[in-house]
């Protein structure tokens, strides 16, 4: 072999060893920045009456191992008990917390980080009503035998699911998500020793930036089958993931719950699985590149996208929040309502947008202008006249009052015309849907309406009872949107019903009949009563009031 080309082997040799190194440390830098806690219970003991009522599931342990295996394949790094880079199988109590543990701290290291927490195994909702602030959901570890006739030992050998939540929240990272592929069942410590069956898990209630998957809706079972290697929903997460990684996440998960609810068609009430979805992730987050995604936003927004659709001017429509596809339970869960909010049903709702604000009157004053719109003119009710007069109502940051349900889709018609996108006036299912963004509480932020929350006739703000505040005064739910309590109330396209028969799913836009349209959301002149997200109302579609506006839904 001549000098040269040796020497030129060796050349080669040392830049391929360069580039794999470089290679190496990208990928090392970058799982830097991404961890996971990956947990699958399943090695529970045996079912015995009065002994044990969370019997061996067949599924986790692969569940969770397929799942590790996807994310160290996208460059997450594994956090178990000992901070290794592998997924915790059948863990005890020390061991769970141990390893959350370790993940909090991998993630103080590198505030900057991407944090996914998911579990297969058993899961109950302890429900105390001595104590209700420690009402909680519970993952619950191997080693222990957990009777139904005990709901205290639920609670004291658990690993609660809120307190990982919290300090998830807490910690500085750029994207948080919890996956829970569990049961959701409801154990009661009452005064006297007892269990009382049903159905709920609390809800989670993630702030904005953080999402939690539930496998299940409230009182289904999260399904295992020893003749298949994952669990029901994971068997369609990771194909999901794998095939969406290039996608929005929350489009990937989305993806997962669309195929579950498609196998629950036919399938008996008792089999099927409905998945729920809280919260959203901002920005764009993706397993894999998101390259592809940005351009597509202007036809179909990726989920938890604030964004805004440009009109023939040139000027910006109304901020828009896209809102995920999901399952949910529409009316009176909490009980105590109008009947009128019956039956409590569930809902499967596809992906669209909402208005992030009611709009306001700048907003429809732009629509007034561009199109000389005159409306139908009728009478000004209900003090109306006097009230668009007022000085605070100058103010274009204020949603607009005193329209029709026909100059609210009057409205929607020319943004529709202007931008070249669906939008119309929600369906009622559609804003239930996204003002409780997960939620199953009076409110979306609990069964107390607090004070300072919201504008309503008791709810402790400065406008009380006695006129709008603008826009976004108060914090926003979930999904990003404000004033989905009180404020204004809110026309939706659906037909009014005294009792839930389908109206609430559909639209009904056609100008020419009366039919009561149902009102949403409560008012500044509401009692707090009426300010609940299953609170209904309806009205004419020619009436006015001092106290109704509208926002818009854009559909994809």
């Amino acid at each position: 072999m001549s000098k040269n080309i040796y020497t030129m082997r060796v050349l080669l040799m040392l830049k391929m060893y360069i580039f794999l190194g470089f290679m190496l440390l990208m990928a090392s830098v970058h799982a830097q920045n991404r961890y996971a806690l990956v947990i699958g219970n399943g090695d529970y003991p045996q079912r015995r009456d009065f002994i044990n009522d969370a019997p061996p599931l067949p599924n986790p342990a692969n569940d969770a191992r397929d799942v590790a295996k996807l994310l160290k394949g996208f460059g997450f790094t594994l956090v178990n008990q000992q901070g290794k880079n592998r997924p915790l199988i059948n863990a005890t109590k020390m061991q769970m917390d141990n390893a959350v543990d370790q993940l909090l701290a991998r993630l103080h290291q590198h505030p900057d980080s991407e944090v996914i927490f998911y579990y297969s195994g058993h899961g109950v909702y302890v429900q105390d009503l001595n104590r209700p602030q420690e009402s909680a959901n519970y993952l619950l570890p191997v080693g222990v035998n957990f009777p139904k006739e005990d709901p205290a030992k639920f609670k004291g050998h658990g690993v609660n699911a809120h307190n990982i939540k919290d300090r998830l929240e807490a910690a500085s990272t750029r994207t948080r998500l919890m996956i829970l592929d569990a049961c959701r069942d409801k154990f009661i410590l009452k005064k006297s020793k007892g269990f009382s069956g049903g159905g709920e898990f609390r809800p989670m209630n993630p702030i904005n930036g953080m999402m939690v998957v539930h496998a299940t809706l409230h009182s289904y079972r999260a399904w295992s089958d020893d003749k298949r290697r994952n669990s029901d929903f994971t068997r369609h997460l990771l194909p999901a993931l794998r095939g969406g990684a290039n996608t929005h996440l929350m489009q990937a998960i989305g993806n997962a719950v669309q195929q579950m609810e498609q196998q629950n068609q036919g399938l008996p009430a008792v089999y099927q699985q409905h998945p729920v979805v809280e919260g959203m992730l901002f920005g764009q987050v993706c397993l894999g590149s998101c390259g592809q995604v940005r351009e597509k936003i202007q036809a179909e927004p990726v989920a938890g996208e604030i964004f805004q659709d440009k009109l023939r001017n040139a000027q910006q429509g109304p901020q828009m929040v896209s809102i995920p596809a999901g399952h949910f339970r529409m009316g009176d869960i909490q009980g105590g309502g109008s009947d009128d909010e019956q039956p409590v049903h569930p809902v499967s709702v596809a992906a669209f947008a909402m208005s992030r604000y009611e709009i306001t009157l700048e907003e429809f004053q732009a629509f007034v202008t561009a199109t000389n719109y005159q409306g139908i003119k009728p009478k000004y009710e209900w003090g109306c006249q006097d009230f668009m007069q007022a000085n605070f109502q100058q103010s274009t940051k204020h949603p607009v009052v005193c329209v029709t349900w026909l100059d609210a889709v009057a409205y929607t018609q020319w943004l529709s015309r202007e931008t070249g996108n669906s939008y119309r006036l929600p369906t009622e299912t559609q804003w239930e849907y996204a003002a409780r963004a997960g939620s199953e509480s009076k409110y979306w932020w609990g069964n107390a309406i607090g004070k300072n929350k919201a504008n309503c006739n008791g709810c402790g703000s400065t406008w009380d009872g006695k006129q709008t505040a603008p826009v976004g005064s108060f914090s926003a739910n979930a999904f990003g949107l404000f004033d989905t309590v009180g404020n204004v109330w809110e026309w939706t396209c659906s037909v009014y019903e005294k009792k839930y028969q389908g109206q609430e799913q559909t639209c009904l836009l056609n100008k020419k009949d009366n039919e009561r349209r149902v009102l949403r959301g409560g008012s500044w002149n509401s009692k707090p009563d009426w300010v609940r997200s299953a609170y209904r109302s309806g009205g004419g579609p020619s009436e006015r009031s001092l106290d109704v506006g509208f926002r818009v839904a854009r559909i994809y």
